[in-house]
């Protein structure tokens, strides 16, 4: 069976550019929604930091398998979705320690 939907969940919304947040317009809310978001998929931050230092540039989907295939202890990364990851992108890319391009993700160059 199906149910109405009676808000919209900020971190289901899927943009095809990552850093469109132009549906942030409550700060209090958007800062709420990263708090969650950080929670739940923080833990792999340095994962993708790592995997984009040794692989240099990736898309979305390949980082998501190799997410997958790498986060075997705890927490497992195993049932996150590529949206999910997409919003912990878009939170690395404002804080400036990724930058996207094409649609592919590197590391932040030191200047």
């Amino acid at each position: 069976t199906y149910s109405r939907a009676t808000s919209i969940d900020p971190s289901r919304i899927v943009s095809r550019e990552v850093t469109d947040m132009s549906w942030q317009e409550d700060t209090g809310a958007s800062s709420t929604a990263e708090d969650r978001i950080l929670a739940e998929m923080g833990p792999y931050e340095n994962y993708v930091i790592g995997l984009l230092t040794n692989c240099g540039t990736l898309s979305i989907g390949r980082l998501h398998n190799m997410l997958r295939v790498f986060v075997v202890g705890e927490p497992k990364y195993e049932g996150k979705t590529q949206e999910q990851l997409a919003a912990l992108l878009q939170i690395m890319v404002a804080k400036q320690k990724v930058v996207v391009s094409n649609g592919l993700y590197s590391r932040q160059k030191a200047t």
